[in-house]
């Protein structure tokens, strides 16, 4: 398989448009944001929309995947990687700081010290450093790194696709609620889900004893 790198768009933005620094260390023209923070913004909204997607996603990590990299893998659900990547932060190498939301989500699958260790030193480490994290869904060797990719996401796709969004969106929001709320949430979600044809489905099948088949409503 092919070396790749995926890394930070902000300093290849920066250098495609031209924007230097100047006397204060600004580089924003006149208005409320320069175009670095419009264009941060919009990556922003992408990796909200990935994060919130309805659909399971895997990331695939092979080669170094750093800053930008990291956090796009960050809005994953499943994250697998190369026995041979290398992953970081990045951002404290050239005086930059998190902007598609690495000080936020990293924080929450790596633990707090973890994950300033990672932002303050910038350094690199191989994708065994970071197997037993909430990071990593697992480590394979790099040409098994496709084949475990379909395996899983076949396996995911014989589900209910209704179901399946569902249970991604009370894990997502219930790490940002109270326990109490969580639980609430998911009463009522359940409640909701006893009337999708694909739960009248899944129960049919299990008393015939026969594969369910999903229409994804």
């Amino acid at each position: 398989m092919r070396d790749h790198r995926c890394g930070g768009p902000g300093l290849l933005r920066r250098r495609r448009s031209g924007l230097r620094p100047v006397p204060g260390g600004s580089t924003a023209p006149p208005g409320r944001y320069s175009a670095g923070q419009l264009f941060l913004r919009r990556v922003r909204e992408l990796f909200d929309r990935l994060e919130s997607l309805d659909k399971p996603t895997i990331a695939a990590i092979q080669g170094i995947t750093v800053g930008g990299g990291l956090e796009l893998v960050l809005c994953c659900d499943l994250a697998i990687a190369a026995r041979s990547a290398r992953i970081g932060d990045g951002h404290a190498n050239y005086a930059q700081i998190p902007g598609g939301g690495a000080s936020v989500r990293l924080t929450r699958r790596l633990g707090l010290s973890r994950a300033k260790l990672l932002m303050f030193t910038g350094q690199l480490h191989p994708a065994e450093w970071y197997e037993g994290t909430d990071l990593l869904t697992a480590v394979v060797d790099d040409d098994q790194l496709e084949p475990r990719i379909a395996e899983i996401a076949a396996h995911i796709a014989t589900k209910s696709p209704v179901g399946l969004a569902r249970m991604k969106m009370l894990a997502n929001d219930g790490l940002q609620v109270p326990p109490e709320v969580g639980l609430t949430m998911e009463l009522e979600q359940s409640a909701l889900h006893e009337t999708s044809a694909d739960w009248q489905e899944g129960i049919a099948a299990f008393n015939e004893k026969r594969t369910p088949k999903y229409i994804g409503r």
